[in-house]
């Protein structure tokens, strides 16, 4: 539980710290931006923006979140489990 609440917490610093650019690189997948649920695949980087949720499919999923302050851009990979990320509909 304690791995969960760390992982939230980072997670939303990551999302929170304005990194809602919509730049993409080729080795990310940009996903639809309103109201998408998608399943994540296991060591794909996806872009994430501010106000979109990573729900957890399984009990313990591990996922890397990584920002590139220079280009302002959060990435989320899922190392371990399954969740989706679910986009911000506003």
């Amino acid at each position: 539980m304690k791995k969960i609440t760390i992982l939230v917490a980072i997670l939303s610093i990551a999302i929170t710290s304005g990194c809602d650019s919509t730049s993409e690189e080729s080795n990310t997948t940009n996903l639809p931006r309103l109201g998408k649920n998608t399943r994540m695949q296991k060591d794909v980087p996806y872009i994430v923006n501010k106000g979109d949720i990573i729900e957890k499919l399984s009990s313990t999923p591990e996922i890397k979140i990584e920002s590139d302050l220079e280009r302002g851009v959060t990435t989320a990979t899922l190392i371990n489990g399954e969740a989706s990320i679910i986009r911000d509909s506003f």
